[in-house]
């Protein structure tokens, strides 16, 4: 599931980064990506101040994967 959620993840990119070199301008984020996204920095931040290790930064991105995954669902 993991590995499949990271596939799409490419996926969604490189379909941005084609619309982005057509010329397109990407969408205004939202509050809530801007929360994942703040989560997802600060799991980052704390792995390159050895605060975490790499099993943990893996542990943490899964849990805001499999978070937002379970929000969409309801």
């Amino acid at each position: 599931a993991f590995i499949r959620c990271i596939q799409g993840e490419e996926n969604r990119f490189n379909h941005l980064l084609i619309q982005m070199k057509g010329g397109l301008t990407a969408r205004p984020k939202t509050k809530k990506t801007l929360a994942i996204q703040h989560r997802i920095d600060t799991l980052y931040i704390r792995y390159d101040n050895v605060d975490i290790n790499a099993n943990e930064l893996l542990n943490g991105l899964s849990y805001v994967v499999a978070k937002n995954i379970k929000s969409k669902r309801k």
